[in-house]
């Protein structure tokens, strides 16, 4: 049934149920008030001795029609259903409770995130194993340190993101990105990427070599799954899937 007729049959009912409450409040002499009856219709009799003529049963037909008005407004809002549309109205959120709740941290800045997975102690151990790479190959070193290295890893992201074609394109003057060229020069990004190092050959044996595939980069990795698991993990989440571009010849690794 519509909203409008609802509330059209609820306003005349309501007019009705309040006349006869107000006539059955009045302090009249039951003779006079026989004498209006008696003079009225047989209908209008048998609507008068229908009324309700204490407070218990007036607090009884509102509780039975304050839901009834409830239900009418709540439809009222609705629209026809074979359009689907949303229909107006207010929304109260249901509580809910989920398990391992914490209290909110600090909002911090980007590179306080980053500095969670890869701190000060990547980066100064980088910068000993290129130093020393250095040392090996060339006979002196290259003098780089931690906060260079910094910088080297903060242009290479940003170089991923960009669609040139050659390394060298960032410092030419038709196609220079100063965001790079003004912190690092050409020269010394190719001998930084030459000479990094992410963790000490010396020190891993051939058969640790031999079983993972990533033993060049697995301190890394390390301090990334570390500082992962350290996250808070929330029970009702939903995570989705996406593939990852891969160009290397390890086809067992290709899907993470």
């Amino acid at each position: 049934m519509p909203g409008s007729l609802w509330w059209s049959i609820i306003d005349q009912w309501l007019a009705q149920r309040e006349l006869k409450e107000i006539t059955a409040n009045i302090n009249l002499d039951e003779s006079d008030l026989d004498d209006d009856l008696l003079s009225d219709s047989g209908e209008d009799k048998d609507e008068a001795v229908l009324a309700p003529r204490n407070e218990f049963q007036i607090q009884e037909m509102v509780q039975i029609v304050t839901p009834l008005m409830i239900m009418c407004k709540f439809l009222a809002n609705f629209v026809n259903f074979t359009k689907r549309k949303w229909f107006r109205g207010n929304f109260d959120a249901p509580p809910r409770q989920f398990g391992r709740n914490r209290e909110v941290r600090e909002v911090k800045q980007l590179i306080d995130y980053f500095n969670r997975y890869l701190g000060e102690s990547f980066f100064e151990a980088v910068a000993t194993f290129a130093n020393m790479r250095e040392v090996l190959v060339a006979g002196k070193s290259l003098d780089t340190t931690a906060k260079e290295m910094k910088v080297f890893f903060a242009c290479c992201l940003i170089i991923s993101i960009y669609e040139l074609s050659r390394f060298k394109m960032f410092w030419q003057r038709e196609s220079r990105a100063p965001i790079i060229s003004d912190n690092i020069s050409r020269n010394r990004f190719y001998s930084l990427r030459t000479r990094l190092k992410i963790v000490d050959d010396n020190i891993v044996s051939k058969e640790q070599k031999e079983a993972d595939q990533f033993w060049k980069i697995r301190p890394m990795l390390g301090m990334i799954q570390k500082a992962c698991r350290e996250n808070f993990r929330p029970q009702e989440i939903s995570i989705d899937e996406q593939m990852v571009s891969w160009k290397s010849s390890h086809e067992t690794v290709r899907a993470w």
